[in-house]
């Protein structure tokens, strides 16, 4: 586990008795992010958030951009569902 931003890489070792040890190679980008890129805020969608109870925190009809989503919510994990006439996406955010 890294903190830091970067791309960071590391070796799973696969093993099966009798059968030679398989090294895979895994590569993760750390980025700086929202955790909000998921949701579009061009069809104004209505937006719920929850916590990771499933208690409705906030909802926002025709929501206009992450500031308006994210504003009074204290620094957490949150589940967010966006819903417009043709799309829902639920994504999990992280507010610092």
């Amino acid at each position: 586990q890294s903190n830091e931003v970067g791309v960071h890489e590391a070796y799973v070792k696969i093993s099966s008795r009798g059968a030679a040890d398989v090294y895979v190679p895994v590569a993760v980008n750390n980025v700086e992010g929202s955790g909000i890129a998921a949701i579009s805020f061009e069809e104004l969608p209505d937006v719920t958030v929850y916590d990771l109870y499933g208690r409705i925190l906030k909802q926002v009809e025709k929501c206009a951009s992450m500031e308006q989503l994210t504003e009074e919510l204290l620094p957490g994990t949150y589940i967010v569902k966006a819903v417009t006439e043709t799309t829902e996406n639920v994504t999990k955010i992280i507010v610092r």
